[in-house]
């Protein structure tokens, strides 16, 4: 498996924010290694997982991911949840599934998002990085057990 994160500004190959790295640090994660990088080849991948709409829509248009396979954190996890038992078998029928799951509307209605902790206060990045945390141990769950 392989995990890559990608940004939706080209900034560059700049080293993760001071406050992200001290968050994540508390996370126990070490950012210290992490570098920018901008979307883009995201075709290659079976997930794609956004923060907000924009970012899922950015994934889609300016970086070629499948928008069967991309999807807002928090919208994923209740797709996930909302299947009927048993699951499917492997990773990529349960993302398949939980995509079939999506109203015909998907793309136009509205889509439980996470805020972008970018330029927010230390307080709400720390409140935000424990909830990604708690949805992303959800999904390893819902997509791996």
């Amino acid at each position: 498996m392989e995990v890559a994160s990608f940004g939706t500004l080209d900034l560059g190959p700049e080293p993760a924010l001071p406050e992200a790295v001290a968050i994540a640090g508390e996370l126990g994660l070490d950012l210290s290694e992490h570098r920018a990088a901008r979307i883009a080849g995201l075709d290659r991948f079976d997930l794609v997982v956004g923060f907000e709409r924009k970012h899922v829509t950015a994934s889609v248009v300016d970086a070629g991911a499948s928008a069967e396979r991309t999807f807002t954190l928090p919208e994923l996890v209740e797709l996930l949840r909302s299947l009927p038992e048993p699951l499917p078998n492997d990773p990529r029928s349960r993302i398949q599934a939980a995509h079939s799951a999506r109203p015909p509307d998907f793309r136009t209605e509205p889509v439980p998002e996470i805020t972008d902790p970018l330029g927010l206060s230390a307080a709400v990045q720390r409140e935000i990085a424990h909830e990604v945390e708690e949805q992303v141990a959800e999904l390893a769950e819902l997509v791996f057990d």
